[in-house]
């Protein structure tokens, strides 16, 4: 999956994990393979046990000099919060499944306020189906 994000443009300028260590591992192999600096990779307690709300929340603190935030966590979250940011219905998003949304807005603490538009929806067995 991260050949895969390195295709994809734009490329995050943040990259923030829950702090539970599949998530974590999982945000450092990402982002060594699309070049991050893991130094600058942001783990936040908070997305450990979040509800979709809660992640919501999060993201409206980012700085709006982020043009690209990459988030990663845990379901059943992540897909109630596409769903819900996205008016998608996505059934499940699958372990080290990544889903991509534009939001009409410049800020992030409008993120919520108005739908976004899921743009790309990826995951491993994807190629298989």
């Amino acid at each position: 999956m991260g050949k895969r994000l390195r295709k994809r443009t734009p490329q995050p300028t943040i990259i923030i994990s829950s702090s539970a260590v599949r998530a974590e591992t999982t945000a450092t192999i990402l982002a060594e393979t699309i070049n991050y600096p893991l130094s600058d990779l942001k783990i936040d307690e908070r997305l450990y046990g979040a509800e979709a709300n809660d992640v919501i929340a999060i993201i409206r603190e980012l700085d709006d000099a982020v043009d690209c935030a990459m988030l990663v966590g845990h379901n059943p979250t992540f897909t109630n919060l596409i769903n819900s940011l996205s008016g998608s219905q996505i059934d499940n998003v699958p372990t080290c499944g990544m889903a991509v949304l534009r939001f009409p807005t410049t800020t992030w603490s409008k993120i919520g306020e108005t739908q976004g538009e899921l743009l790309d929806f990826d995951y491993p067995k994807k190629d298989m189906t």
